[in-house]
């Protein structure tokens, strides 16, 4: 029966006894394959990897089976003070080049690390490229592509598979359904323990005060029906409005919204809360105080301030120049400087350290 080892120490310790009786020979040279399965020539061939080598031949055939358990106590003990390395290179090591004998192993860690960064057929190629001038002796692109395609292959399977997974009829479903539906308006911030909804007609996030995220669950709801309309299959659709109406309950609705809580893209924290200090909402849009361009409010920038007037850059203020004019008896530098001060105090930046007081009869 296949042996599963489940000790990087019999790994090893098979490894190295390998090696080094192969070493004995003075034929066989180190390589870094970690695996224990050692490559099985036909006889009578040769490695073309070495074709310097002496051709593989049969020595001896005979039926005499043995225990791994017995063969692991027989191995020398001089073979556990082998220094030989087993471990897997550094992926960062690999970019300097590859090594003969270990080209494609090698390339295929590579390779993996870049599928799973979602880097396309082209990228890994080009990145496989330039790691190849510094292969001596370099692979065929070929047999770079053929590497390529077989892990993408893999990782496109893995995908379809979980796409096919689908929704569940759980409260874990349910939650996943809410943020499916919802996640773009609703931010859930934990150590307010507070949900956040988006307010369309001021472009900021508030806090929930008037239970929209309940509304929104409810609606998670009635989507189901509508969902369950849309099924072919008979069975699925009538398991799906069974849920949905069982989903109803106040317990399976507060249970939608508490496993959301955690959802991707759903957890925050007050930090992530109006990050860049020079935009300024208003009614109309989102001014960025650096260039006094005004754009379309943006979900992504969390912001959650805004002042109530129609912001228009052509705008003519003749109160408060003359408000100014008067209250600086016509100072102009005093007057630039108030000016600069309710400017600053527009932006959320505070680099300056400065608390203003404003005193007089006005």
């Amino acid at each position: 029966k296949p042996v599963d080892l489940k000790s990087s120490a019999d790994v090893q310790k098979v490894n190295d006894w390998i090696r080094l009786e192969l070493n004995k020979l003075g034929e066989c040279e180190f390589d870094k394959i970690s695996d224990v399965p050692r490559i099985l020539r036909l006889p009578d061939t040769v490695n073309h990897k070495h074709p310097h080598k002496p051709v593989c031949k049969i020595v001896e055939i005979n039926d005499n089976l043995h225990r791994f358990d017995d063969f692991l106590r027989n191995i020398p003990e001089r073979s556990k003070q082998s220094k030989i390395v087993t471990s897997k290179e550094s992926l960062k090591n690999l970019y300097t080049g590859l090594e003969n004998g270990s080209r494609n192993t090698s390339l295929t860690r590579l390779v993996g690390s870049w599928v799973n960064d979602g880097l396309t057929f082209d990228e890994c190629m080009d990145n496989a490229r330039m790691i190849n001038k510094k292969t001596n002796p370099p692979m065929n692109e070929s047999e770079i592509a053929s590497i390529i395609n077989s892990i993408l292959k893999k990782e496109n399977s893995k995908n379809v598979a979980l796409l096919n997974i689908g929704t569940h009829n759980t409260d874990l479903g349910n939650s996943q359904r809410l943020v499916n539906a919802y996640g773009d308006i609703v931010r859930y911030c934990h150590i307010w323990k507070k949900w956040i909804v988006w307010n369309p007609q001021y472009g900021i996030w508030q806090i929930d005060v008037s239970g929209e995220v309940f509304r929104l669950a409810k609606k998670t709801i009635q989507n189901m029906y509508y969902e369950a309309s849309n099924m072919v299959d008979s069975e699925e659709r009538r398991n799906l409005i069974k849920w949905g109406l069982a989903s109803e309950s106040s317990t399976k609705i507060q249970s939608m919204i508490k496993l959301a809580e955690s959802g991707e893209g759903i957890a925050i924290s007050p930090d992530d809360l109006d990050l860049n200090p020079w935009l300024l909402n208003c009614k109309n849009g989102t001014i960025n105080l650096r260039t006094g361009e005004l754009k379309d409010h943006d979900k992504g920038e969390l912001v959650t301030k805004s002042i109530p007037v129609i912001y228009d850059p052509n705008a003519k203020c003749p109160k408060w120049l003359k408000f100014l004019g008067r209250i600086m008896g016509g100072n102009q530098k005093q007057i630039s400087f108030l000016q600069r001060t309710v400017g600053y105090s527009l932006t959320g930046d505070t680099r300056e350290q400065c608390f203003f007081i404003f005193y007089g009869s006005g």
